[in-house]
């Protein structure tokens, strides 16, 4: 019983609200992926930022001339960070130290509401009297 002509044709209304149903859905989980999206950009940038404040803690070292073994801790771009400068000795190894070098073990951990990055490295520094 479809009485439609040819000038009648078109979309009846269940077709239309399937249609925009279907619709719904697609954009829900598109803005989904947008939102999740926005979300690890923020915290890849936060974790870059607490690369680079680690990173400055870690050059600071190059200029200082006197080492000993020490902890010190602040408060930059947001971040807290926390340094750790310890003798190589203090793992156990005995061979390390002797001579005029001495291998210090350097810990940097820098921590803040969406990054947590922790850099530790060795450097040998020639003791100077």
């Amino acid at each position: 019983m479809n009485n439609r002509t040819e000038s009648q044709r078109g979309f009846t209304l269940l077709e239309v609200l399937v249609a925009l149903a279907v619709l719904a859905l697609v954009m829900g989980v598109a803005l989904e992926q947008a939102r999740l999206s926005v979300r690890a950009a923020r915290r890849a940038e936060a974790q870059s930022v607490a690369l680079a404040v680690a990173q400055n803690k870690m050059a600071e070292l190059a200029v200082n001339t006197r080492w000993s073994a020490r902890e010190d801790d602040g408060d930059e771009n947001g971040l807290h960070w926390q340094r750790r400068i310890r003798a190589a000795s203090e793992f156990g190894d005995r061979a390390v130290g002797s001579g005029p070098f001495r291998l210090w073990h350097v810990d940097v951990t820098v921590s803040g509401r969406d990054a947590n990055v922790h850099v530790s490295t060795l450097r040998l520094v020639e003791q100077r009297q």
